[in-house]
């Protein structure tokens, strides 16, 4: 019985998590806490990129926001 994916979280949740964290978080934190497969790590990805270049998002010292 294969498990199933959590929910891929939303734009404001992504957003508060990363601004709740005491420090700054890398994609692979993030996809740990709303635990994603692979497929959503991908789309998490597509997600972090957009809010970076709308400035919803500053990316800080080498993958980390």
């Amino acid at each position: 019985m294969a498990k199933q994916p959590a929910p891929f979280p939303s734009r404001e949740q992504i957003l508060e998590f990363i601004q709740h964290s005491p420090r700054e978080v890398a994609k692979r934190e993030i996809a740990r806490a709303f635990n994603l497969d692979a497929e959503q790590k991908r789309l998490l990805k597509k997600v972090l990129r957009e809010l970076a270049l709308e400035g919803s998002l500053r990316k800080g010292r080498g993958r980390r926001f």
